[in-house]
């Protein structure tokens, strides 16, 4: 199947429905990983489904600008060494 990241903008309204979009990452044994997006309001929504569920999640902050900033400089310093192997070459 070859599906290694689900992002689900909004938590679905019963659990079934995330287990089953979550688990299109798993498939014939393989590893993958869910990305849920939620607000504030729709945090119960997460306890529902972790309970019923019987999934643990575990929740991360939004990267702020710095790493978002640093990521990316490493990202190009990766580009422009390439660059320079393939021009000295």
């Amino acid at each position: 199947n070859g599906i290694e990241l689900v992002v689900q903008l909004d938590p679905p309204k019963d659990p079934d429905t995330y287990v089953h979009r979550s688990g299109r990452t798993g498939r014939a044994n393989t590893k993958g990983t869910c990305v849920m997006l939620y607000t504030n309001r729709k945090e119960m929504m997460l306890s529902n489904i972790s309970r019923r569920a019987g999934v643990k999640f575990e929740r991360a902050m939004p990267p702020q600008p710095a790493e978002v900033a640093a990521a990316a400089a490493t990202g190009i310093v990766a580009k422009i060494k390439e660059v320079d192997s393939e021009t000295a070459s």
